[in-house]
């Protein structure tokens, strides 16, 4: 059986994700309120849908350096992977509507394309 080098890449990154996760998030929640934290996943939650309502479908890198600026030009001080959680919450939103509607979720691309991780999801 031949392993590609893409799939060992992918799986590293991911061990590496699932480190940093389980180091940054005890920090997180040490160095700030639980009301920071929602108004922070409030307003990405909103950054996120607002750049998928622009940009629609793909385009994934646009949509990224959108939400970026938008949350700069607000001085919210947020990250790639503040990006990535809301892209997941969203997702996650979305599932469970078309689960509701007796549908299957559909198309919806991670922004630029990334893994999505909940780092900064309060849990």
């Amino acid at each position: 059986m031949e392993l590609d080098l893409s799939t060992i890449i992918e799986t590293l990154l991911l061990v590496c994700c699932f480190v940093a996760i389980r180091l940054v998030k005890p920090w997180i929640k040490a160095h700030t309120t639980l009301e920071q934290r929602e108004a922070l996943n409030t307003a990405m939650d909103t950054f996120v849908d607002a750049a998928e309502q622009v940009f629609g479908s793909g385009h994934g890198q646009a949509k990224l350096a959108q939400v970026l600026e938008w949350s700069k030009s607000e001085k919210i001080d947020a990250g790639e992977a503040d990006v990535e959680a809301a892209v997941w919450r969203l997702k996650k939103s979305r599932t469970a509507g078309n689960e509701q509607c007796g549908g299957t979720a559909g198309g919806e691309e991670a922004i630029a394309g990334k893994a999505v991780t909940g780092v900064t999801e309060a849990s």
